[in-house]
């Protein structure tokens, strides 16, 4: 029988720790979240942030625009938020309309590091090869890691999943889970394989891995019939088919094969707001402490 990774009483255990954290600083943290256009799995992301914020006493600030904006005029509304004294963090909600999406990296750049709690630019991916996860603010460090990648580090410390010595496979490049979590498992001792939509033959690669970390995307992508017998799998992808929310494992042909298979919904989303604002308030703790 398939081990379910269940999320739900670590996520409140998390918030009422982050709750009480916040309760000790002298003015609640601010989070800027900026939404462009009318993606409605984006706009549903960013209201179970908001509520969420709420519900701890993070003041999360919206701001949109609308589909069409052009490069030029947002650029210019990041900088000025960028520039902005009033936050503790802040991100932009991925993904953006095509005009924009093709150069999403220089816009992820205008975040300064210190407020960038989605760590995305580049620079974040530079101090995660190097080792560098925190954040210093006029000689002061803040932990930091990015949100999926701590979300599937907190779920494995609750179950006691080592990654030392597995071989785990990445299943998908993307800018939230893929290029983030890969120097972060070698850094603990992981023989890590990436997979793309290019890998030739998906299935060989599951068949010898340990741990699959998944997060395409793909509504149904792996099955029980690829992974080897008592594989550890954290689903972290996200697609809508016929109204409801999927994962990319099929989890009924994984059920008997798979050792351990996270929630979905309910594993590593809840998990992934959590460490976000867990990012804010460490960011928001420094700043009070200057």
């Amino acid at each position: 029988m398939t081990n379910v990774l269940d999320a739900k009483a670590l996520v409140e255990q998390e918030f009422a720790a982050l709750e009480a954290r916040i309760k000790n600083l002298s003015r609640a943290p601010v989070l800027a979240v900026v939404l462009v256009g009318e993606n409605k799995a984006s706009a549903a992301f960013v209201r179970v942030k908001q509520r969420a914020a709420q519900r701890i006493g993070i003041d999360c600030r919206l701001f949109t625009y609308q589909e069409g904006i052009s490069a030029k005029e947002f650029s210019k509304k990041l900088n000025e938020l960028a520039k902005s004294t009033k936050f503790d963090g802040m991100i932009v909600q991925l993904p953006l309309p095509p005009q924009l999406d093709g150069s999403r990296h220089s816009f992820l750049r205008i975040i300064p590091e210190d407020k960038d709690v989605d760590c995305l630019s580049e620079r974040w991916q530079g101090r995660l090869t190097s080792g560098r996860t925190f954040v210093e603010i006029k000689g002061r460090r803040a932990n930091i890691l990015p949100p999926v990648a701590s979300a599937i580090f907190k779920l494995s410390e609750k179950y006691h999943i080592s990654f030392e010595g597995k071989n785990v496979a990445v299943v998908g490049w993307g800018d939230l889970v893929g290029k983030p979590i890969v120097p972060l498992l070698l850094a603990r001792d992981a023989t890590v394989t990436v997979c793309t939509s290019k890998t030739s033959d998906l299935t060989s690669v599951l068949k010898n891995s340990d741990i699959i970390i998944s997060g395409t995307g793909k509504a149904g992508l792996i099955h029980g019939d690829m992974i080897k017998l008592g594989a550890i799998i954290f689903d972290a992808g996200y697609s809508e088919e016929n109204g409801g929310v999927k994962g990319d494992v099929d989890k009924s042909s994984v059920e008997g094969v798979a050792g351990m298979l996270s929630a979905s919904p309910g594993g590593i989303g809840p998990l992934t707001v959590v460490s976000l604002f867990e990012n804010v308030v460490a960011l928001s703790e420094i700043r009070q402490k200057l």
